[in-house]
Parts: C-alpha cells; sequence; structure tokens
C-alpha cells in the first residue's frame, strides 16, 4: 500500500471480504421505501479483516480529519497471497464513501475527488470503475457515477470474498479541495468541467451573445430527496416566482428568459440548460454548484433570504476558481419572509441585479 498525502491509498492485491464489512441494508432502495430510516444505518462497519493484504505485518498509516479511511486502515488483516477468493477485479477501482449523498454541492466534491485521483494516476474514465462503499438508498444523482465513469458497483454487490487487483481509497469528500473555499483554484477545476459535460455529449465552448442573452431561474420547490426529509420541505424558496419572471421578461425584451426547478430535470437536461446560460440566478442552495459548468464569460446571482447567513462561500468560491461574475442579494427586512421559508424579492431589485451584472459581462 502507498500513501499520498494522508488523503488515499493506493493498494495492489487487496482482498474484501464482506464478512467483516457489515450493513443491514444493501443500499440502492427507493426511497418511499425506506422512508425516516436513520442515516447511521446506510454505513457499514468495518471489522479486523474486512480488508485483507499479503504482507508480512499489517500497515500503518493515517489521514486527516474525522476520516472513515482510518477504519478502514484499523480493519486490515493480513492473509496469505494463495488465499482463495470468489472473484478478481484486474481494473483500477476507486473506493467511495459518500456523505450527503442527495445534495449536488457534496456529490459534486466526491465526483471531483474521483476525478482527480483517476488523473494522479493517468488513468481515463474508459477504465476507472467506482466501488461505493455505503447503503444510501437510490437518489437521483446516482445515475451521473455510471455515466461519468467505466462501472459503479455497490460493495453489497460484490462477491463475499473479491481480490483487486489495483484498489484506490478515495478522498473523502469533506475533504476535497473544493471545501476549501479560500485556496486557490483547485487543480484541473476547468478539465473537471470538460469532463462533465463531455461525459453528457454536451458542447462546453458556448460564446456569449450580449445582444440576446440567456437568463435563467433556478427555483427551490419541495420535493422528496432523501428518507429523513418525509414531508420533501425545502427551505429559501423564492416566494414571487412568477412575477419576478414576468418582470424581468418585460424589462429584458432581447433576452431569453426562463424559470425552471433543476431538480426536476434529469441531469443531461440539467447541464445542457446550465451550460446554455449566461447569467444564473437562484436562491442560496445546492443547485448554484451548477455554476460549475456555466460557460466561460458568464455570471452567478445568489440569493439569500435574512434567515440565512451570506458569509456561506461555496458558490462564490467556485465563481472565483473559474474567473465567473459573481453576485450577491441578501434580504436586509424580515418583513420579506414568509411562514413557508420563502422570500419576496422586489422585481426592480432583481433587475437591478441583472441590469449590473450584464454591465459587467458585456461592457454596456
Amino acid at each position: 500500500m502507498v500513501g499520498y498525502d494522508h488523503e488515499f491509498v493506493e493498494a495492489r492485491d487487496l482482498t474484501v471480504d464482506r464478512k467483516f464489512c457489515t450493513c443491514a441494508l444493501q443500499g440502492g432502495e427507493l426511497i418511499q421505501d425506506v422512508i425516516n430510516q436513520e442515516e447511521l444505518a446506510e454505513y457499514y462497519t468495518f471489522d479486523v479483516g474486512c480488508f485483507q493484504i499479503g504482507c508480512a505485518k499489517r500497515p500503518s498509516y493515517f489521514f486527516n480529519g474525522e476520516n472513515h479511511l482510518t477504519k478502514w486502515m484499523y480493519s486490515i488483516a493480513v492473509h496469505e497471497v494463495s488465499d482463495k477468493v470468489d472473484r478478481v477485479i484486474d481494473d483500477f477501482t476507486i473506493a467511495v464513501t459518500r456523505y450527503e449523498y442527495a445534495n449536488l454541492f457534496h456529490t459534486m466534491t466526491d465526483w471531483y475527488n474521483a476525478f482527480v485521483v483517476m488523473q494522479f494516476f493517468n488513468r481515463s474514465s474508459f477504465d476507472t470503475n467506482i466501488l461505493i462503499v455505503d447503503a444510501h438508498p437510490y437518489g437521483a444523482l446516482d445515475s451521473a457515477w455510471t455515466q461519468l465513469f467505466n462501472s459503479t458497483v455497490r460493495l453489497a454487490g460484490i462477491p463475499t470474498r473479491t481480490r483487486f487487483r489495483n484498489l484506490v481509497w478515495g478522498i473523502m469528500g469533506y475533504n476535497s479541495l473544493m471545501k476549501i473555499f479560500v485556496s486557490p483554484t483547485p487543480p484541473l477545476i476547468e478539465d473537471f468541467r470538460s469532463f462533465f459535460l463531455s461525459a453528457y455529449n454536451i458542447d462546453s465552448r458556448r460564446q456569449i451573445d450580449c445582444a440576446k442573452l440567456s437568463i435563467l431561474f433556478i427555483w427551490r420547490h419541495n420535493y422528496l430527496a432523501h428518507p429523513r426529509n418525509p414531508s420533501g420541505f425545502v427551505s429559501r424558496k423564492i416566494h414571487n416566482e412568477e412575477q419576478l419572471i414576468q418582470y424581468v421578461k418585460r424589462k429584458n425584451s432581447n433576452s431569453v428568459v426562463t424559470g425552471i426547478q433543476i431538480d426536476s430535470y434529469g441531469m443531461r437536461q440539467q447541464l445542457q440548460l446550465v451550460a446554455n446560460a449566461d447569467i444564473l440566478v437562484g436562491m442560496h442552495g445546492a443547485g448554484l454548484t451548477h455554476a460549475m459548468f456555466l460557460p466561460k464569460r458568464s455570471a452567478l446571482i445568489e440569493l439569500v433570504p435574512n434567515y440565512w447567513s451570506p458569509m456561506a462561500e461555496h458558490f462564490k468560491a467556485i465563481c472565483v476558481w473559474r474567473g465567473l461574475v459573481y453576485k450577491q442579494w441578501f434580504n436586509n427586512d424580515p418583513r420579506n419572509e414568509f411562514s413557508d421559508q420563502s422570500t419576496n424579492i422586489a422585481p426592480q431589485i432583481m433587475n437591478t441585479l441583472i441590469k449590473n451584472t450584464v454591465r459587467e459581462l458585456c461592457g454596456n
């Protein structure tokens, strides 16, 4: 085994024995079948013997932060290389445990981490496979793993004793360079964007046309994303969506102005809409992670309600890294907030934000 910066390791001829990696769930269940399921039940426990390696003694290595890879390291047992297994997987594989798997931002850190590891080992998406080491139910973002990489399998889906010729324990999502908002641009960020869009056959080379801008509002509506929120209630909504978009359309008649609930679309459609937008507008929320896929000369307008901190830097950081225009509006008036956690935004304020953004993008 070889460790890298206490964030990930590469192992050769590592055997996974599922008798010692236990979870009551298989993972991949329909959300409606596991409503109110405890999140802890969706993670494995690792006893000594879960990972087995043909070494003279157990390896010792530590990982940064509170890291599940530390538990994996403690579960390693030494065995004879000749010990029988049910299957041998020769293909390069990255093992990933996902946290906040239904959240686009946190899942993006997992995708980015896997991409960086793939590049580090000079691999392509066609020979990179993913081993999911968790038992979350099926989520709307799950299908992207198979689209991005050669194959994806859950731990529950491999034979009891499986030997991996080349297995990498991937970087934990919470340790991603995408989580260090004050850092310089994370490595390969534009390459990652191109990789992601090309996996869905989407042209990433759109050029801005200031005579006919594309303005895309993304709405936050209630929806069922995971078992712990059975009502599907979502905060940080816009109270006056229709009034807002009609006003912006009237004041920007030469622009194409659209409003959508983006998570109601498949990933390919989401990416297509964002890759063709010049200005993306939305309330603070994971959907704004799509700023990663905006054209290179474009803008994000982030709207923040009175009850939320305007200091969250997730999406501002993406814009800074990519050289995009970033604007933020914070509601200073609690009277604009409603009991359903929606915020009324004055159409005139919204249009001023757009005008200022256009001026910065187009210089007029």
